[in-house]
């Protein structure tokens, strides 16, 4: 199905200028979700860095929309606004690793 997929992307640069930003724009969506689900559940255990976890995931919430709420402009600045949320995303999870390791 990738493999099909891909080719169609490929085959296709105008579908994939509005699709792709969509897909991201949904994916960091349910990632941001999760981040701050995580975040809370840290809260209840008691963790004292909960609220780094939560900014994360709220900033990685807040690029999401902006992709979804203007695909057109998600697909001219999909790359800033991606690694952006990448790097909110590996933020969220450094902070993780290190509360789930003490």
């Amino acid at each position: 199905m990738d493999l099909i997929i891909g080719v169609l992307l490929i085959s296709h640069p105008v579908m994939t200028m509005t699709i792709l930003p969509l897909y991201i724009g949904f994916w960091l969506l349910f990632r941001g979700i999760m981040a701050l689900g995580i975040s809370i559940q840290s809260k209840s255990f008691g963790v004292s860095q909960w609220g780094w976890m939560l900014v994360s995931g709220i900033a990685t919430i807040i690029f999401a929309i902006l992709i979804l709420a203007n695909p057109v402009f998600g697909g001219l600045s999909i790359v800033y606004m991606t690694a952006l949320a990448f790097i909110m995303i590996g933020l969220f999870r450094l902070f993780w690793g290190f509360i789930k390791k003490n």
